[in-house]
């Protein structure tokens, strides 16, 4: 079974000069341990097609579902089996990673919070900082802390736009 799947997918946005295409008619099929890139120019739609994927937006026609589970008629269960890293995740000024990790892991009904936060902010190296205001974080480290915001549930499924953007090697 697909942990994936994208049927006949597209997306058109209203502008001020008309219906702009981002997508249109993509199908794919992702399958367990399947590791996939989107690669393209600025403006062919790879970033259009991750917020599709995890539900942030709703296609214009066309089906995606995530785990077996339809985004348009199940999209609950579908955003549980993934984890999802954006290419310009929300900032959260006032909060500490701590409490950021802890938001996500009681959005995902985990157990044994403390441990979690503990083993995903050590996997993504920014358990140093874990009680220090976003604010204060440089932007490869506060893309450290929204990885582990996407891993800490241990999801099947990550999408991850421009994951490394402002990590050092």
């Amino acid at each position: 079974m697909a942990l994936v799947t994208a049927t006949n997918l597209s997306k058109s946005f209203a502008s001020a000069a008309g219906t702009v295409t981002a997508l249109t008619n993509l199908s794919f099929d992702i399958g367990p341990g399947e590791i996939v890139g989107l690669m393209g120019p600025n403006g062919a739609g790879k970033s259009t097609t991750m917020r599709l994927l995890s539900g942030y937006l709703g296609a214009t026609s066309g089906s995606a579902a995530i785990n077996g589970h339809p985004l348009a008629t199940h999209a609950h269960l579908a955003q549980s089996s993934l984890g999802y890293l954006p290419e310009n995740p929300p900032q959260e000024d006032d909060l500490t990673p701590h409490q950021l990790l802890t938001f996500h892991a009681l959005a995902h009904n985990l157990k044994n919070i403390e441990n979690h936060i503990d083993s995903t902010s050590k996997l993504t190296r920014c358990h140093a900082v874990l009680h220090r205001p976003m604010t204060e974080l440089s932007k490869g480290m506060k893309q450290r802390v929204h990885l582990a915001c996407a891993l800490i549930h241990n999801p099947p499924v990550l999408l991850l736009d421009e994951p490394t953007d402002g990590l050092d090697p």
